[in-house]
Order: C-alpha cells, then sequence, then structure tokens
C-alpha cells in the first residue's frame, strides 16, 4: 500500500511538470511559430515538388504536433 501511495506522487509530480512545461508563457509562441514556419514549408513545397528537405522538415513539424498533443493531454487532461 505504501509503494502504490509513492508511485502516485511520483505520477502526479510528473503530470505537473509537464502541466508547467504546457502552460509556460513560451511554449504557445513557440507552437504557434512552428505552424507559421510549416504554412511556410507546405507554399515552398507547392513549388519545389519533391524537394526532399521540404518533405523532412515536414515530417520533422508533424512530430513536433503529435509531441505537443501528448503533452498537453498529459498535463492537462482530457
Amino acid at each position: 500500500m505504501v509503494i502504490k501511495k509513492r508511485e502516485e506522487n511520483t505520477h502526479t509530480s510528473l503530470r505537473a511538470q509537464i502541466r508547467n512545461l504546457v502552460e509556460h508563457r513560451y511554449f504557445q509562441p513557440i507552437i504557434i511559430g512552428i505552424i507559421l514556419l510549416n504554412g511556410l514549408i507546405i507554399v515552398a513545397e507547392t513549388y519545389l515538388t519533391g524537394n526532399q528537405l521540404l518533405i523532412t522538415f515536414d515530417k520533422i513539424i508533424v512530430w513536433i504536433f503529435v509531441i505537443e498533443l501528448i503533452l498537453k493531454l498529459t498535463g492537462l487532461g482530457f
């Protein structure tokens, strides 16, 4: 029973740390900047079809958005 209590406190602490990260004043502006960068990449892909560098940047940005989603679901809940 005592071990469970310690695990819950560690879990709560991790969740609180993630919440603090997600609610940090720079978190949202950074995400907005990435969204704008992604828009520029999409426009560039329109004119430079098949450019491997742009496709790689696009994949990286998609994974950043997935990580953002996981962090927000973990830190803020459903």
